[in-house]
């Protein structure tokens, strides 16, 4: 093997005395380098120009696409309306109602509700624990609220009546109105499908 000595390397580090100093700089004869980072310019190479050649070759043959018939657009379905909530029966729900709060509707007869009665029934059934769902007890009222014998009751001026019975405050006009409306729309709905 040759006998060459090998260099040693050593970390460059700051030297922590100006004496550290001195003795280095007096044993490193070589001077530092600095290396700095070229700049190296690109630039694009200029296009070749090709020259069209003499002779063309023959085009391939173009196979000729069959022109496809455009999409069929698929009818527009007529969604048929959705039916009407299916409501619990009037003699079912006017039951219910009459077994926890009898004198709201005596011996069954239909009379006009108080504004706010669901909350009224609530806030008794809460404190009562009556065994009710309120799912239950909402449904009742939808159901007594939406019959037609109902809607015949509420008239200009008829008085409205609470859970205990009590008179709750008189029908306005604009109630009745839209009492009256509202049950020709149930009548009509009735009417249409018996027709069908």
């Amino acid at each position: 093997m040759n006998d060459i000595s090998r260099p040693v390397l050593t970390l460059k580090r700051k030297p922590q005395t100006k004496a550290a100093e001195q003795e280095k700089s007096k044993d490193s004869a070589i001077p530092p380098v600095f290396r700095r980072k070229q700049r190296i310019d690109v630039v694009p190479r200029p296009k070749k120009n090709n020259a069209a050649p003499a002779v063309k070759p023959p085009a391939p043959v173009k196979k000729t696409k069959v022109p496809e018939p455009p999409p069929v657009k698929p009818e527009k379905v007529q969604v048929p309306p959705t039916p009407p909530k299916k409501r619990m029966n009037i003699i079912e729900a006017l039951g219910i109602i009459t077994r926890y709060w009898p004198e709201l509707f005596p011996d069954g007869q239909l009379r006009p509700m108080k504004i706010g009665l669901k909350e009224d029934l609530l806030l008794d059934r809460k404190v009562r624990e009556l065994p009710v769902s309120v799912r239950t007890l909402t449904r009742c009222l939808s159901s007594v609220s939406y019959a037609g014998g109902y809607r015949l009751t509420v008239i200009a001026g008829a008085a409205r009546y609470d859970k205990d019975g009590h008179s709750c405050g008189t029908v306005t006009p604009e109630e009745e109105a839209d009492s009256v409306k509202r049950l020709e729309k149930l009548r009509k709905r009735q009417a249409k499908g018996k027709a069908e």
